[in-house]
């Protein structure tokens, strides 16, 4: 008698459902160092495009490398509108004037840069010591009202 149908040994189909979960686990756990960690986007992201958290690396735990976000002000709108930031790392706003006078301010963390014209940067730096959602915008005029403002995010 000649047997035409093979039997699949359970411990092959354990064996093969392990080296499946080992592999999968490697992937999760490869990919998740790869994941990028909160960084500043320094191009103009599209006014619906949110910018991913703000980056610090510091490769000597009494030193804390300042990042920074550059942001395009211009009639009645900042690019981008949505900054993150890690809670108690230092960040630098370079604040670049296009189509007019501005200014950026956060009123929770005592920040402002002065005023500048088309074509002009600020720097403001500062320590975001508190998690929470705040309001940047342009005091100059009515620019606030007009929409010109934006959201920060420290956590």
């Amino acid at each position: 008698m000649e047997e035409s149908k093979s039997k699949t040994s359970p411990l092959m189909i354990i064996g093969i459902v392990v080296v499946l979960g080992v592999a999968v686990a490697g992937v999760l756990f490869a990919t998740r160092g790869n994941n990028p960690s909160p960084e500043v986007s320094t191009s103009m992201p599209a006014v619906t495009e949110t910018t991913p958290a703000v980056e610090s690396a510091a490769t000597d735990s009494s030193f804390l490398e300042t990042a920074s976000v550059t942001v395009e002000g211009g009639n009645f709108y900042f690019q981008p509108n949505e900054i993150r930031a890690v809670l108690n790392e230092p960040l630098k706003i370079i604040l670049t004037s296009k189509d007019g006078i501005h200014d950026f301010v956060i009123d929770e963390f005592n920040v402002k840069t002065t005023q500048i014209k088309d074509g002009e940067t600020a720097e403001v730096e500062f320590i975001p010591d508190r998690p929470g959602t705040y309001e940047f915008y342009c005091s100059v005029g009515q620019h606030r009202v007009m929409g010109m403002k934006g959201t920060l995010i420290v956590e």
